[in-house]
Parts: structure tokens; sequence; C-alpha cells
């Protein structure tokens, strides 16, 4: 399956109301398996409004492929804690550890870090678990293969 894929492309905006986007990498979209990959898409996002509660619902456009757009209101997070600067850093390799890389959320929910290990998200959580479940079920490297997170670090504007 090397080099054939998709591209799922998610813009929030933050409380400013500034643009962030999430671009990510998803299996290859024909028209036998669109409406499954629609269905996944949603469940990424609704993960993503677990993980990023406080800016998730101010999601302006969804991009499946090439011309699949859903668009969302065009107005600003209603916290002001909800900033693009904050982002979750979510680690990931590949079946086999083949390749690793990472992806960046804005507007992180620092609620969700743990109390033991700063700096990163609670795995335990109900809501982190359930974006690893959907992010693991959609999201594969650019050969292909599945992808596993690792963690998910907080980190700040220039990651």
């Amino acid at each position: 399956m090397a080099g054939t894929f998709g591209k799922l492309n998610i813009k929030y905006n933050d409380y400013d109301p500034e643009p962030s986007f999430v671009k990510l990498t998803v299996p290859a979209i024909t028209a036998a398996n669109f409406d499954a990959h629609v269905l996944a898409a949603s469940a990424v996002y609704d993960a993503i409004a677990g993980v990023n509660g406080i800016c998730i619902g101010k999601r302006i456009t969804s991009t499946l492929g090439n011309d699949y757009e859903i668009l969302g209101p065009k107005v600003a997070a209603d916290s002001p804690l909800a900033q693009r600067e904050n982002k979750w850093k979510v680690n990931w390799e590949s079946a086999g550890g083949a390749n690793s890389s990472y992806f960046t959320l804005p507007c992180a929910d620092l609620t969700l870090l743990d109390p033991d290990n700063r700096g990163y998200a609670d795995m335990s959580n109900a809501d982190v678990a359930a974006f690893v479940s959907a992010v693991e079920a959609f999201v594969v490297d650019e050969s292909g293969n599945a992808i596993t997170v690792i963690d998910i670090q907080f980190v700040g504007r220039n990651t």
C-alpha cells in the first residue's frame, strides 16, 4: 500500500479567533470506501472534541480527500483558554516500529494532564482513550501502515 493514501485536514479557530490546522494521513479514498471514511473521520472529530473540548465546537472546515468538505461555524471558540499555542503533540509509531513521527492538535485541554506524569495527557482518561482508539483505527503513516499512539505531550507555540 506504499504511497497510496488520503488526507484528512481539519481547521479550527481559537478564542482570538486565529485558525489552526490538523493534517492527518488516512487510507486511500475510493468510491467503495467513501462512506466508511466519512464515518471514521467523524469518529476522529468526535474524539478530538473530547481532548480539545474547549475548541472543537468551533471547527471551521474539514476536508477529506480533495473534494469532500464539511463546513462548521466561522466563529471564535468560547473559552479564553482555547489558545492555538497550547498543543497536544501526539507521538506515534507505525506497525513494527518502521516509522515514527507526530502531529499536533491546537487548543489543548490542560485539565487532561496526567498528575503523575506532568507534561503528558492522562492516557487512562476516557476522552484521551477514545481519541487514541479513533486515531489508531483510521490514521496511517505515509506508507499506508497502521499507527500506534505512544504518548500525548503538552507543548507550546513552536512545535
